[in-house]
């Protein structure tokens, strides 16, 4: 079917309570961006924000993907649907693109693609997963040039 779906995954942690106690019930809300079964069953993953009701935050959706907390209580909505830091660092990199139909473009640093990237002051795949949107950013890059950030250091001579 070519099917790829894109997951409003920050829905899990602003609002998981609210559809599991006032609007859905836990039944059905344990059924809210299962992440970890799409993946399972071969698909290609992203997320998106709906931007006006929830920040637009790369770090959190990953976070959320990992750790699906919810904001109202602290519970975890239905763990078996975490996926790995990695496997969500994917959905808004190179699995995002594909999904654009441009990943020959950009989502993943290659020769010929823009070399659009962030650097991290701390690595997701290694700090506690529910610190990952608290990592500050140390640099932004557009098309291989800095656009924020401290000046870059020249390199050391040989």
């Amino acid at each position: 079917l070519g099917v790829s779906p894109s997951f409003l995954i920050n829905h899990v942690h602003y609002w998981g309570k609210a559809y599991q106690e006032r609007l859905l019930g836990a039944e059905c809300t344990d059924l809210l961006d299962p992440c970890a079964s799409a993946l399972r069953a071969g698909l290609r993953i992203s997320f998106h924000s709906d931007y006006a009701v929830t920040p637009i935050d790369p770090l959190k959706a990953i976070q959320t993907a990992v750790v699906r907390d919810m904001r109202e209580g602290g519970q975890v909505l239905n763990p078996a649907e975490r996926i790995s830091p990695l496997e969500a660092i994917r959905a808004v990199t190179l699995d995002a693109a594909w999904q654009c139909r441009l990943d020959h473009v950009c989502g993943s640093l290659e020769v010929g693609k823009a070399a659009d990237f962030v650097v991290l002051e701390e690595d997701p795949l290694e700090v506690e997963p529910n610190r990952i949107a608290s990592i500050q950013i140390h640099s932004t890059w557009l098309e291989g040039r800095q656009r924020t950030g401290p000046a870059p250091e020249p390199p050391a001579s040989l």
